[in-house]
């Protein structure tokens, strides 16, 4: 059970800062929607983080990963928006921005994704 309270804690706190990117960051503006771009390669870094972490650490039996994975990454990342952003611009016939934005989601999300891990990684064994 308190491993469902962490993940709903996470969960919300991630979903507020992705609201809060739409807020802040210009929605449409050039290629792509930069607020779910941002979400989605925030989340993806922090994953990495985590999972990084975790790894070094040989232990997921923390509080920390069902609060940060799939808690507040789960709620920071934006991939149904993502799919109806896609959707969008297929409807438009705007079939290279489509192509472009998914690959560079996904390109830029993987390569975040390695830098939180490798970074969190090389900073666990720096300090211990």
């Amino acid at each position: 059970m308190k491993e469902f309270v962490l993940v709903f804690v996470g969960g919300g706190l991630g979903s507020m800062l992705r609201y809060a990117l739409t807020k802040v960051i210009k929605p449409e503006t050039g290629l792509w929607s930069w607020p779910t771009l941002s979400a989605n390669l925030l989340a993806c870094f922090i994953l990495g983080s985590v999972t990084g972490f975790l790894l070094v650490q040989r232990s997921a039996k923390g509080w920390e990963a069902p609060l940060l994975t799939a808690g507040f990454c789960g709620g920071l990342s934006t991939f149904s928006t993502l799919i109806a952003e896609l959707q969008g611009q297929f409807t438009q016939s705007h079939y290279s921005k489509l192509i472009f934005y998914l690959m560079v989601s996904l390109v830029l999300g993987w390569m975040v994704f390695v830098l939180g891990l490798k970074t969190a990684q090389w900073l666990t064994k720096t300090w211990i």
